[in-house]
């Protein structure tokens, strides 16, 4: 399985990609949202997990709607899922 991480915490970021690839995961990182977003439209991707800072948001809001898309969040739950539905995601993991 292909994963595409965007997260601006770099160890945060650096968590998650060790953890996945210790599972067998292919990882690709980005540490900004219009990396990210590149990313994610010249690659395939069956998950993209976003942080729910700056980088991670602006990409998620530039995200293919289609794209499998896992927000992590340290704020308030309910913040986060009012995001997501204002933009529309096919898919919230």
């Amino acid at each position: 399985m292909k994963v595409l991480i965007i997260e601006d915490d770099e160890s945060i970021l650096n968590m998650l990609k060790r953890g996945l690839e210790d599972e067998d995961f292919v990882v690709d990182t980005a540490i900004n949202g219009e990396d990210g977003e590149y990313l994610a439209s010249t690659n395939h991707y069956d998950v993209i997990i976003v942080g729910a800072g700056i980088a991670g948001l602006f990409a998620a809001i530039h995200l293919p709607k289609d794209k499998k898309v896992l927000i992590i969040n340290k704020r308030e739950t309910f913040k986060c899922n009012s995001f997501a539905s204002r933009c529309k995601f096919k898919s919230i993991l």
